[in-house]
């Protein structure tokens, strides 16, 4: 085999895959008899030297894929997760007592914040208020990441309840029997929804 055609045949080495391959790049009388062997040979010596720009080319298509099978999978946890929240705030906003004679909920106190000029040593008390519109409005941002995340901002809103309010107070109550209403709610929600617990 001449100069030439070892030079032909090793600059397109990645392109012979076949005698037809061989006749396309070079003129060579022996290609018909000697071709298949020498396609056999180049074959396997190129499995020796990888083509990096086809590795980069399998790792870039690797990467994309797992960024997309990675947002699917946000977008899939997303939707649980609002599952999950609104289930949560319809288990609590449905909770009813009766006061005075009438039927209430009781959640109906935490519903907004408290006015700053009618309970302004409530802001002095309390260095994070948060009410359930907040929270509400809070779980359908992405903000919220997981469960345990809209369990904090529950549990600060009661937490705020009872640092102000007397334990034998109605409100005290209400956020330490909602707290459980909550609790329950998010545990048995995220099981059903395959969401991690908090």
């Amino acid at each position: 085999m001449s100069d030439l055609v070892v030079d032909a045949l090793a600059n397109r080495a990645r392109g012979i895959t076949s005698v037809e391959a061989i006749n396309q790049t070079v003129r060579w009388v022996w290609a018909s008899d000697l071709g298949a062997e020498v396609v056999e040979v180049i074959q396997n010596r190129l499995l020796d030297f990888p083509d990096l720009a086809e590795l980069a080319r399998e790792d870039e298509r690797r990467e994309k894929a797992f960024a997309a099978l990675q947002v699917l999978a946000e977008k899939d946890l997303r939707q649980k997760l609002i599952l999950v929240f609104n289930g949560c705030y319809e288990a609590i906003t449905r909770e009813m007592v009766t006061r005075r004679g009438k039927s209430v909920k009781r959640c109906q106190i935490f519903m907004t914040l408290p006015k700053r000029n009618a309970w302004p040593d409530y802001y002095e008390l309390i260095p994070e208020p948060i009410s359930i519109a907040h929270i509400n409005k809070f779980s359908h941002t992405t903000m919220i990441r997981s469960a345990t995340e809209y369990a904090a901002l529950w549990h600060r809103l009661f937490n705020n309840a009872r640092t102000y309010n007397r334990p034998d107070s109605v409100i005290y109550e209400d956020a330490e029997y909602l707290e459980g209403v909550l609790d329950r709610n998010l545990a048995e929600l995220s099981e059903l929804h395959g969401v991690p617990k908090p």
